[in-house]
């Protein structure tokens, strides 16, 4: 259990993380959380899996990003990898 403080939590987590020996973190979360970490910059890529041919509806939508044209197929799903081009790694 880690007590963060109110606001914007991204840094603190990861901040808690690297201090117990984290250097790798995969975050599949909702739109609250990835947006989180986008807007604080704090991710080096993005893996985008695309299917034209789904429709979810009223479902949960994902954050809004900006999809390259370069992408490949796997499967019927388009697959693209965004490089984070203002990360520090």
């Amino acid at each position: 259990y880690i007590k963060l403080k109110p606001g914007n939590v991204v840094p603190q987590i990861l901040e808690s993380l690297y201090k117990v020996g984290v250097s790798s973190v995969l975050v599949e979360g909702g739109l609250f959380t990835l947006s989180s970490f986008i807007v604080a910059g704090m991710w080096d890529e993005q893996h985008v899996f695309v299917n034209p041919k789904l429709n979810f509806g009223q479902g949960i939508k994902a954050p809004k990003t900006i999809l390259n044209a370069d992408f490949q197929l796997v499967g019927n799903d388009e697959y693209h990898l965004i490089p984070n081009t203002r990360s520090s790694k």
